[in-house]
C-alpha cells in the first residue's frame, strides 16, 4: 500500500489503494498526480504508519494467516490503517476456522494435489491453528 501499489483515478491522483479514490474529492489519502508525480513526503509520512500496531495481533497464533495488515480495511472500520478493529478479528477467525475444515475434510481425502500446494503456504503447524481457533 503505497509502496509498490498505488491506484490512479480518472483526474490522474494517485492513491496508495484503489478503495480510498472514492469520489476523488478528499487529499487525506492522495499520494501525488501522474502530472506532478508522486508526493515522496507524503509517501513516506503513510509508508511509516502503515503496519498493524495491535498488541493483541502480535500475540495472536493466526497473525501469519489473517488479513489483519489491510490499512484500507483497518481505516474504513477503526479510522487508522494501522489499527485492526474486533470485527475484522472474528470475521478472520471464522474464515480461518472455515479454510481449516476444508482443508483438513480434503486432506483426509488424500487429496494429493491440495496437500502438497498448501503445505507450501504454511509457516508453523497446523497443530497451532488448532490451538488458536479452539
Amino acid at each position: 500500500m503505497g509502496e509498490t501499489q498505488w491506484a490512479f483515478a480518472p483526474s490522474g491522483n494517485i492513491y496508495p489503494c484503489e478503495r480510498f479514490i472514492g469520489e476523488d474529492d478528499d487529499d487525506s489519502h492522495r499520494l501525488g498526480n501522474l502530472h506532478t508525480g508522486l508526493d515522496r513526503i507524503r509517501q513516506c509520512a503513510l509508508l511509516e504508519r502503515k503496519g498493524n500496531r495491535n498488541k493483541a495481533c502480535q500475540q495472536c497464533g493466526l497473525r501469519n494467516y489473517c488479513m489483519n495488515w489491510c490499512g484500507c480495511t483497518n481505516f474504513y472500520m477503526t479510522g487508522h490503517i494501522n489499527l485492526a478493529g474486533s470485527l475484522l478479528c472474528s470475521m478472520e477467525k471464522a474464515a480461518i476456522q472455515a479454510a481449516r475444515i476444508v482443508g483438513m475434510t480434503l486432506s483426509e481425502n488424500d487429496n494429493e494435489l491440495f496437500v502438497e500446494h498448501f503445505m507450501n503456504y504454511l509457516h508453523e503447524g497446523t497443530s497451532q491453528v488448532a490451538v488458536e481457533l479452539s
